[in-house]
């Protein structure tokens, strides 16, 4: 099951918004995720490569739409990018960038 982070915000009280990476499942090609891990997740690894490796992804997070779980429980695109392609300077997307 092709897997990448997404950054999901979570809305509280008007100005207390909270953004966060999540793991994000999908099934097939599908640009929304079908399930997302429940909580935040942190950068990890057993090397100091695969740490970086990690931290990479995340911040491959930033150049997708942001998300919000809606009311039935499905993620929605809620915003563009936390980071544009154009700060990013290569264009690109990866909708499902992830380990598969």
């Amino acid at each position: 099951m092709p897997w990448n982070y997404r950054v999901f915000v979570e809305h509280h009280p008007p100005g207390e918004d909270v953004y966060t990476v999540r793991s994000a499942f999908y099934d097939g090609g599908e640009a929304i995720p079908h399930s997302w891990s429940a909580r935040p997740v942190a950068p990890q690894g057993s090397t100091a490569d695969e740490l970086r490796a990690d931290l990479a992804m995340m911040t491959d997070a930033l150049s997708l739409p942001v998300l919000a779980e809606g009311p039935d429980s499905r993620a929605t695109e809620t915003g563009p990018p936390v980071l544009p392609a154009a700060a990013r300077g290569d264009g690109d997307s990866h909708p499902q960038g992830g380990r598969t």
